[in-house]
């Protein structure tokens, strides 16, 4: 398989927004391993 880039298109930001995270944040690993071990009472999703 072989990819390529042909160019790319400009991005509006205003179509970007996201909801806001829910659960853990994955970059707090304590509290994100905790909670895939389901030691937390909140989910990680």
């Amino acid at each position: 398989m072989s990819t390529s880039l042909h160019g790319y298109r400009e991005y509006a930001m205003e179509l970007g927004r996201t909801a806001p995270r829910q659960g853990v944040d994955p970059l707090d690993t304590a509290r994100y391993i905790l909670a895939a071990r389901n030691a937390l009472e909140s989910d990680i999703y």
